[in-house]
């Protein structure tokens, strides 16, 4: 098994007065992970799967626990992995980890969520591309794959 980690720095717009993330921002943050998951890993670009062909990954189902807060200057490390692939459904989890944070603690964040490939002009969900699906594959998590 494999994660997709992107590392990102806490900034000002992410935060809330007190200098810790706004849970809202989290959600933006966890979009942006899988747009780059697709893009950088699947070779899927996001423009063209929206504009030229008309797909998209709504996501549907969405459970999140707030463990500890990420604060404004912090480098944080968000990791996906995936725990199943279906005919168009996906479940997914991503964790947010710190930086420096000791590989044993709990993370900061952990949110599992389930995203449909999606056909735009019916509204419809769409089968998944084998292509796609294998590339996909390796991000599967090791409890997934046994």
């Amino acid at each position: 098994m494999s994660a997709f980690i992107v590392r990102r720095r806490v900034r000002f717009e992410h935060c809330d007065s007190a200098g810790i993330v706004f849970y809202p921002r989290y959600f933006a943050m966890f979009n942006a992970l899988v747009e780059d998951w697709f893009s950088d890993a699947l070779g899927y670009n996001w423009g063209d799967m929206h504009m030229r062909d008309r797909r998209g990954v709504p996501l549907v189902d969405i459970h999140t626990r707030f463990h500890r807060p990420c604060r404004l200057g912090e480098t944080i490390a968000l990791h996906l992995t995936l725990r199943r692939i279906g005919r168009s459904a996906i479940d997914g989890s991503i964790t947010i980890v710190g930086v420096q944070d000791d590989p044993g603690e709990t993370p900061r964040v952990e949110t599992d969520f389930t995203v449909v490939f999606t056909d735009f002009d019916r509204m419809r969900s769409a089968r998944i591309p084998e292509a796609l699906l294998e590339k996909m594959r390796p991000y599967l998590s090791a409890e997934t794959v046994r």
